[in-house]
């Protein structure tokens, strides 16, 4: 072969060959620092929820960059440290929340940014572009947490119903609790010892009531049908209705009696007046008498007050009463010898 012909399919060859390397350093992300120039995001967070290099960043659902590393350091609250290269032209605000969502098959999981809507990013505040942007908190999400999620949302209808169905059987289960205790037998010791009486012995006790009121109508019933009963009642009745008229016509006297009393009561008033008047001048009279017997004036106070008057006058009482026995002696001797004596 000619050496024009073989310089010429190398030439081809080459340059192929430097078409094909391109292509694949594109396909591998390569060359995207020159073609696509980013900046870099780090995440310090506590689990890398499944992200892994090259996977995918996206910000409100639009891809916007990519996972470039992975890896740990020496932090206790936050140990894993995800870096990513985010396009030059997007503003993260100052604000996002990072989430991760993994496919359910194979694949690297992807970093979700959210921002809340009139946030930040309303004020004008995001994350710088030079590289120095960074992220500090827990990672939401992972494939076990959007599938416990996707499970707490189908569910959640089965979780309300079964709490309803709880709260239901809780309360059949007080409403038979209290239906046993209305209907648990209670003795005559548990009523004494303050117990207050259930359904059943409120039921027991109607039932005696009922019995009790039963035998009653019996008695009744039977006592009313006895003709001797019914002629004594007629009988009472008959009385009563007699004293009732008695009663009424003495009523009717008594009235009347009050109505004389009340015409006459101006005549009585002015007969009783001299007398109260004369009857309290007689008070007073013995008031005063009563006063100088006890100051010892008068013939009265002398006698209360000096014994030896008393004494005397006593003695001369029973001088009298000696000369009166003797004369009585002397006038039956002399009627005895036969002298007539009439007094």
């Amino acid at each position: 072969m000619r050496e024009g012909v073989r310089n010429f399919m190398v030439g081809i060859t080459s340059i192929v060959a430097l078409i094909a390397l391109a292509a694949l350093l594109m396909s591998f992300g390569e060359l995207d620092p020159l073609l696509n120039p980013r900046y870099k995001l780090t995440l310090r967070t506590d689990n890398a929820a499944g992200l892994r290099p090259g996977g995918g960043v996206e910000f409100s659902g639009v891809p916007i960059g990519v996972i470039h590393s992975v890896y740990t350091q020496q932090d206790p609250n936050y140990p894993v440290v995800i870096e990513c290269l985010i396009n030059h032209d997007v503003r993260i605000p100052a604000d996002v929340k990072p989430s991760a969502t993994s496919p359910l098959i194979g694949g690297s999981g992807i970093l979700q940014l959210e921002a809340p809507p009139n946030g930040q990013a309303a004020q004008g505040q995001f994350l710088p572009v030079g590289g120095t942007a960074e992220l500090v908190g827990p990672l939401r999400g992972g494939m076990l947490s959007e599938l416990s999620e996707q499970l707490d949302q189908r569910l959640k209808p089965v979780t309300e119903s079964l709490e309803r169905f709880n709260k239901l059987a809780d309360t059949y289960i007080a409403l038979g609790e209290n239906l046993n205790t209305l209907l648990v037998p209670q003795s005559d010791d548990d009523l004494a010892s303050g117990q207050p009486a259930n359904l059943r012995t409120a039921v027991a006790k109607l039932n005696q009531a009922l019995d009790n009121a039963t035998e009653a109508l019996e008695m009744a019933r039977a006592f009313l049908s006895d003709e001797q009963v019914n002629a004594d009642a007629r009988a009472a009745i008959s009385k009563a209705k007699v004293l009732i008229d008695q009663a009424t016509a003495a009523f009717e006297r008594y009235t009347k009696l009050a109505d004389t009393i009340q015409t006459n009561t101006d005549e009585l008033t002015k007969r009783l007046l001299p007398v109260a008047d004369s009857l309290g001048s007689t008070l007073e009279e013995v008031r005063r008498l009563t006063l100088m017997a006890r100051e010892g004036k008068g013939t009265l106070g002398n006698l209360l007050n000096n014994p030896d008057l008393y004494n005397s006058l006593n003695d001369a009482a029973i001088r009298l009463e000696r000369t009166l026995v003797q004369i009585q002696v002397l006038i039956e001797k002399l009627q005895q010898e036969g002298f007539d004596i009439n007094f």
